[in-house]
Parts: C-alpha cells; sequence; structure tokens
C-alpha cells in the first residue's frame, strides 16, 4: 500500500510538466528558496538542489536564471539555457557555495556570471556560441571544473581581483580568447585543453602570482601563453605548448618562472619583451623557428636561462644585442643542451682543464657578444646518465683516456686499450670481473669502473759485445774489458751479468756488469796466464723479471790468451843472428863449384 501511495503520489511531488516548446522568462531562486515564478522549470523538493527540467529560453536582454540563494545545486540535467545573442544564461551576485552544474547554455552575451561570489563550482557544463563564456569579477576561492567551453568571444574571464580560482579539466577550444585573467591573482589554471583559439589560449595581464600548469596550449592563432602588463611571480609550469605563432610570450613582466613546459613547433618559442628577472628553467624548447627570442635596451632586463634543451629549432636563440642574461646556474650545475653544439668533453671542473668527462662541454655555447653558455649541456637536461670510470696501469693507455665520463644511459661505449712499447695488453677489470676482448664494450646501464691490465712479457734487447784488447791479442795476466748495450722498453733494466767460462762451459763466474751511462755496461774480466781459453755470455734482467741471454748463437765469445814468448832485444838479435848466419851459409854454398 506504502508502494501504491508513493507512485500515486509522484506525479505532485516531482511537479512534472510536459513542455510544449521552451519555457521562455527569468526564473529566480529567491533568498528563502522559493522559485519564482512557481511555473519555472526548475524544482526542488529541499530547497538545496534544484532541477531544470526544461529548457529555458532566455529573453531579451535577461538572464535565465538569477541565483539569490547561498549554499545550493543546480543541475541542469543537459537541458538549455538558449538565447538570441543577448542577456545570459545564470546570473550570481554576491553569493556564497553555489554549485552549478550539467547544463547547456549558448547563444546568450554571458554565460554563466559571477559578481563578487565566493566559492562558487561550475562543473560539466557545455558553455557555447557565447560572447563570455564564463565572466567573473571580484569573485575569489571558486572552481571551474570539467567544461566544454567552445566557439566563445571569450572562453573564460576573471577580472577585478577574482583570486583564488581553480580552473581545471575544461575544455576551451575554438574562442576568440581561451582564459584571460585581469588584475587577478593567486589562481590555478590546470590540466586544461586550450586549443584552436583565435587569439591566445590563456593570458594573464595585470595578474600575478598565478600558476598555469600541465594544460594542453596547441594550436591557437596567435599566443599559446601571453604573459602582459606587469604580470609578475606567475609560475608556468608542466604545460604542451605546441604550434601556436608564439608558444610563451612575456612583455614588461618581471619575476616569472617558466619550467618544465613542453615547447614544439611555435613560430617563437619564448619570447621575451622588456621582461627583466625571469627564470626559464628545465623546458624542451624544440622544432621551433626561434627557440628562445628576447628583446630589450638595458641591463635591467636580464633573465636566468638554464637546463633547457633547446633543440632542432631553426634559430636557438636570438638576443637584441647589449641585452645579457645568465644561460647557466654555474659549474657543476651546469647550463643548457643545445642540439647544434659541436663541442667535446674530456675535460671537467670549473675551468674544464681536468682530465674526464663530466657531461658538460669544454667549451662555451656562444649566443652572441654578450650571451654565453659557459656550460652547455653534452645530453639533454633530464637524461639519466650514469659514470663510466676508466683506469690503467702502467704500461699503456686507452681511448677514450682514462678519467670519469659521463654517458646517457643505454649507450654503448667502446674502449681501446693501448699498450706502450715493451708492454702488452693483458686484461679488463669491468666492476671487478675479467674480460679480456680488447676494444671492449661497456653498456652503461649503471656507474661502471673499467680498468686495463697490461704486462711487460717482453725480454730485454741486447747488442753484441765488445772487448778491448781484442780476442786475437789478449797477453798473458792481460785484464778483458768487454761493454755491451742494453735497452728495455718496459719495466726497465734490472741488472746484467757477464758469466764467463775457463773450462768451456763447465763451470761459470758471475760478474755484475756497470752502466756507464745510458743502456750500456761493462764487466772486466781479470787477466789468465797464456794459452787460456776465457768464454763469455752476457745475460740481463728487466723488472718484470724477463731475461736475454746474448752468447754467440749458443757458442760463447772467447778469446784466447796468446803463449808467453816474449819478444826481448837478446831474443831478437838471437833471431837475427841466426837468420844471418843461415843466409850467408845458404850463399856460400851456392857459390861453390859442383
Amino acid at each position: 500500500m506504502l508502494a501504491l501511495l508513493t507512485v500515486g503520489m509522484m506525479p505532485w511531488a516531482f511537479n512534472i510538466k510536459t513542455a510544449k516548446g521552451a519555457w521562455t522568462g527569468t526564473v529566480y531562486i529567491r533568498a528563502d528558496g522559493s522559485i519564482d515564478p512557481q511555473d519555472a522549470p526548475i524544482i526542488t523538493f529541499d530547497n538545496v538542489t534544484y532541477t531544470l527540467n526544461d529548457t529555458i529560453a532566455v529573453p531579451v536582454n535577461n538572464y535565465g536564471v538569477v541565483v539569490q540563494r547561498d549554499n545550493i545545486v543546480i543541475d541542469g540535467m543537459g537541458y538549455t539555457l538558449q538565447g538570441s545573442q543577448s542577456g545570459g544564461g545564470f546570473s550570481l551576485s554576491s553569493r556564497n557555495n553555489v554549485t552549478i552544474k550539467n547544463a547547456d547554455i549558448e547563444n546568450v552575451q554571458v554565460g554563466i556570471s559571477l559578481d563578487f561570489c565566493s566559492s562558487i563550482s561550475i562543473m560539466g557544463n557545455n558553455i557555447t556560441n557565447n560572447d563570455y563564456g564564463i565572466q567573473a569579477q571580484g569573485s575569489s576561492n571558486n572552481n571551474i571544473i570539467g567544461n566544454n567551453i567552445t566557439n566563445n568571444g571569450d572562453g573564460i574571464l576573471l577580472s577585478n581581483f577574482s583570486n583564488g580560482n581553480n580552473i581545471s579539466g575544461n575544455n576551451i577550444t575554438n574562442n576568440g580568447h581561451g582564459v584571460s585573467l585581469i588584475g587577478s591573482s593567486v589562481n590555478s589554471i590546470y590540466g586544461n585543453n586550450v586549443t584552436l583559439n583565435n587569439e591566445y589560449g590563456i593570458r594573464l595581464e595585470y595578474s600575478s602570482e598565478n600558476s598555469v600548469s600541465e594544460n594542453n596550449i596547441t594550436a591557437n592563432s596567435y599566443y599559446g601563453i601571453l604573459i602582459d602588463g606587469l604580470s609578475s611571480n606567475n609560475t608556468i609550469s608542466e604545460n604542451k605548448i605546441a604550434d601556436n605563432a608564439y608558444g610563451i610570450s612575456l612583455d614588461s613582466s618581471s619575476d616569472n618562472s617558466i619550467s618544465g613546459n613542453n615547447i614544439t613547433n611555435n613560430g617563437r618559442g619564448i619570447s621575451l619583451s622588456y621582461s627583466p628577472r625571469n627564470n626559464i628553467t628545465e623546458n624542451n624548447i624544440a622544432n621551433n623557428e626561434y627557440g628562445a627570442v628576447l628583446v630589450g635596451y638595458s641591463p635591467d632586463y636580464t633573465n636566468r636561462i638554464y637546463h633547457n634543451n633547446f633543440i632542432n629549432n631553426t634559430n636557438q636563440a636570438q638576443v637584441t644585442v647589449g641585452y645579457e642574461n645568465v644561460w647557466d646556474d654555474g659549474y657543476p650545475s651546469g647550463g643548457n643542451y643545445w642540439s647544434n653544439y659541436t663541442g667535446l668533453d674530456l675535460f671537467s671542473g670549473p675551468y674544464q682543464n681536468v682530465t674526464g668527462g663530466d657531461g658538460i662541454g669544454d667549451t662555451p655555447y656562444i649566443i652572441d657578444e654578450n650571451n654565453t653558455d659557459r656550460y652547455p649541456l653534452m645530453y639533454p637536461y633530464g637524461t639519466e646518465t650514469f659514470k663510466l670510470t676508466i683506469t690503467t696501469t702502467t704500461g699503456g693507455t686507452t681511448n677514450p683516456d682514462p678519467g670519469t665520463y659521463i654517458h646517457p644511459a643505454g649507450a654503448i661505449v667502446n674502449v681501446t686499450a693501448f699498450p706502450n712499447i715493451g708492454y702488452s695488453f693483458s686484461y679488463w677489470l669491468l666492476d671487478g670481473n675479467t674480460r679480456t676482448e680488447n676494444p671492449m664494450s661497456v653498456i652503461i646501464d649503471a656507474n661502471h669502473t673499467l680498468e686495463a691490465y697490461f704486462i711487460d712479457n717482453i725480454p730485454p734487447e741486447i747488442s753484441e759485445p765488445w772487448q778491448d784488447p781484442l780476442p786475437d791479442n789478449v797477453q798473458p795476466f792481460q785484464n778483458v774489458t768487454v761493454w755491451v748495450n742494453v735497452t728495455d722498453y718496459g719495466t726497465e733494466i734490472k741488472n746484467v751479468t757477464l758469466w764467463y767460462s775457463l773450462n768451456n762451459g763447465t763451470t761459470w763466474t758471475q760478474l755484475n756488469m756497470t752502466e756507464l751511462s745510458a743502456g750500456t755496461y761493462q764487466a772486466i774480466i781479470q787477466g789468465y796466464e797464456n794459452c787460456t781459453w776465457v768464454t763469455y755470455k752476457i745475460i740481463a734482467y728487466d723488472n718484470a723479471e724477463n731475461n736475454a741471454t746474448k752468447d754467440n748463437n749458443g757458442y760463447g765469445y772467447q778469446y784466447h790468451v796468446i803463449p808467453e814468448y816474449p819478444f826481448t832485444p837478446i831474443l831478437i838479435l838471437l833471431i837475427l843472428t841466426t837468420l844471418t848466419a843461415t843466409t850467408l851459409w845458404e850463399t856460400k854454398r851456392k857459390r861453390q863449384p859442383p
């Protein structure tokens, strides 16, 4: 019975009216909660939630709904407030805590008008073909969320100290102007689609401390974002700004922060005109006709521009002569990435004179005579990078040279070991693991250490020895001096020894040879009696314990102490007398007759 009673009461409870055509007139939601006139196509059961149940044709030069009550919700239920390019849709003056949602508002001068209101929420409405989609003046702490705002002269206009508004998640397209803030501060414009507007997507004029972030601002005919009229301390961050004549333009505005934006395919990526002390950081500025254009004729017009990626812009940066800016954040923070920078990264340090790369180019990037990026980045800012530290043992070097280098994640770096003369390459230690290939390919997926090991496995070189006296003229008990040249290109000579034998190599006596000059060594073999045969050889060691032997191809170097027949005067006279007597005898014998 209760169910039947409820069903029977429904037509009266919901005040359902079947419309034969659009209801024409102005609806007032009075301060006491009543609806005036009573036949207006709006119903309420609790004087809190008000629901449209038909289209409202807006009278000429008037509003469709005038709200005079606070703390209410108006649900359009998809119905339309429709005018003839005059009057307005919803009018709120000095109201607080009112929500307007799910309404279609079209063909009026002002879709929704807020005058000196606070805590107003405008959500999920279709606001199209009006002179002004949403207009607020002197209003604060309002939310404009998830509306479709298209084909209006101005999509959203906040003016006259409209502060603390949240404009987010709206589709703001094909308007003359997308979002305009004039003399309004501390507002947030977040996560909106602002496209195809005729003049600009978002404009801040005489407005400060606003945040414009994570919006898609594309294909607006003139400006993506325009900040002018002495606007200051605004934050423009994480927006996608593409295919506009000007991506972001500042005119006579100071102390603004422009960071983390993706600015591509615009005529000018970022343009500053007579705008000082702005910070432009961490933006991707790519494929624009001009990456950055800065105009001004005073030293006061100085901006800080660093950690941006200037990639493939037709003109990376253009600055008016005399207009000095700061293009880096010092060392080691660095400057900007310039895709047309051709410098190398072989050194590090504030003066780029320490061996080993640091991700910063060794030479500055010159913009003009007054503007220089002293520390250009080798890789786009934000690229994940790792360190590759290359070292060597004694005996060789590498290409790249030993040092610490910065590489982007995923890079493959080839390192080649080159042994010095007298050494050979042995192996690598990559993070403590032995590798033997050369060149060595290192995948940059973490910080790595790579050490090249070289060994001296080449023995010394020993020349042919020479001696004094010569081998065929050694007298009994005469000392013999032997010299030899020995060279080693590795760990250098440790010692050189002369080994000699008096019994054809059965036993040997060792003599340490003394270095007389660079590479020349000497030893003295004592004298022996006549008819002694002396055999000797040379053995040299380097500091790596490699050794070489010089031994006349295994036969040894030899000399023979000649017999002891000294040519004394008596012996010479005896020989001459004997020769003379023999000669005379032979002569006499030949003269005798047969």
